[in-house]
C-alpha cells in the first residue's frame, strides 16, 4: 500500500530534541608540527547506553564514531573527545593510545566503539538509549525504506564552536537501501551502507543517522496519526560520494562534474553497530560486571 501525504510536505514540522544534539561530541587528534602542538577535530561521535539486565538503575556507556576517524587519529598517538561542561565551555578528553577500541568483524566497516562514559558530575550530556538502534523487526514493523525522512547530527567544520561544541543538524531522505555491497575504492573492500540524499562532509563522519518517522506517514496497519512522531537510528555516517569515484570521470557525464554536487552520503548500517554493542566481548563483560555488582549489593556485615 503506498504511503499516503497529507498536505504539503515541505510544510511539514520536524522539530528535533535538543538531546539528539547533546549525544554528539567531538573526536579529535594532535596535529603536528611547528612549535606549538594543537588538537584538531577529525569528526564526530555519540554516545550509546545499555541498561543493565539485572539492576535497571545501572548503565553501560560507549562511545561510537566510524573507524575510518580512530584509524586515523591514532597515528598521531591518542584520540581526543571534545565533550560541553556543565559550567560553560568545552574540554578534550584523552583516549590513550592503549584505549581498547572494537571493531565489526568485517575489515570493511566503519563503525568504532569504545565503553566510555564522561563524568557525570562536570560534563553535559546524553546518552543514546540501545532501544532506539534500528534492528529487523523494526524496519519490518515500521516499514522503513526509501523516501523516509533522515536526520544527521553532528561536526560542522565551519562552525564548530569556539567555547562549546556546536553541532548541527541535516536533514535528507534515504535514496538507497543497504542491499548490493559498494567498493571502497581508497582500501578495495566493499561494505554495505545505505544512501542518503543529504551533503556530507568530513566533520560529519562518526555521526549518528536517524529514521525520522513523522505524522505524513502511514502506520502498518493503515492508521494516520496526525502527532505522532520518532526517531529511530538506523546508521553511522561513513562518509560521501565524490567526483573522483572510479567510472565517474570517463563516463559520458564527465563534463557535469564542476557544476554539480552528487548530496550522496554514504552511512552504515546500524546492525554493524549493533554486532558490536551486543556481541560476545561486551556481553560477557556487561554480565561479570552484573554480577560484581549483585554480589557487592548482597554482601552485609555481621
Amino acid at each position: 500500500m503506498p504511503r499516503a501525504v497529507y498536505g504539503d510536505p515541505s510544510n511539514l514540522q520536524m522539530r528535533i530534541p535538543d538531546e539528539i544534539l547533546h549525544c554528539v561530541v567531538y573526536i579529535g587528534a594532535r596535529k603536528s608540527g611547528g612549535e606549538v602542538e594543537e588538537i584538531q577535530l577529525r569528526g564526530t561521535g555519540f554516545l550509546v547506553g545499555i541498561t543493565s539486565d539485572t539492576n535497571p538503575s545501572t548503565q553501560y556507556g560507549y562511545l561510537v564514531t566510524a573507524k575510518h576517524c580512530i584509524v586515523k587519529a591514532l597515528e598521531t598517538g591518542s584520540v581526543y573527545v571534545r565533550l560541553n561542561l556543565k559550567s560553560g565551555g568545552c574540554e578534550f578528553v584523552e583516549v590513550g593510545a592503549g584505549a581498547e577500541w572494537l571493531y565489526p568483524d568485517d575489515p570493511a566497516s566503519d563503525v568504532a566503539v569504545l565503553p566510555f562514559i564522561p563524568n557525570s558530575t562536570i560534563h553535559d550530556y546524553k546518552v543514546l538509549s540501545s532501544t532506539m538502534l534500528a534492528d529487523a523487526e523494526k524496519m519490518t514493523r515500521h516499514k522503513i525504506g526509501i523516501g523516509d525522512h533522515a536526520v544527521i547530527a553532528g561536526l560542522f567544520s565551519q562552525h564548530a564552536g569556539k567555547q562549546k561544541n556546536l553541532p548541527i543538524v541535516r536533514f535528507g531522505e534515504i535514496a538507497a537501501m543497504p542491499s548490493e555491497r559498494l567498493t571502497d575504492s581508497k582500501v578495495g573492500l566493499s561494505y554495505h551502507a545505505y544512501l542518503i540524499e543529504a551533503r556530507s562532509i568530513g566533520g560529519l563522519s562518526g555521526s549518528p543517522v536517524f529514521a525520522f518517522l513523522g505524522p505524513d506517514r502511514v502506520s502498518p496497519d493503515g492508521s494516520v496519526n496526525l502527532t505522532q512522531w520518532f526517531l529511530i537510528l538506523i546508521g553511522v555516517i561513513r562518509g560521501h560520494w565524490e567526483h573522483s569515484e572510479p567510472g565517474i570521470a570517463s563516463s559520458a557525464f564527465a563534463d557535469e562534474l564542476d557544476k554539480i554536487n552528487f548530496g550522496i552520503a554514504a552511512v552504515t548500517p546500524v546492525d554493524e553497530l549493533s554486532s558490536v554493542l551486543f556481541g560476545e566481548v561486551l556481553t560477557s563483560r556487561r554480565k561479570l560486571k552484573d554480577e560484581e555488582l549483585a554480589g557487592a549489593a548482597s554482601a552485609v556485615l555481621d
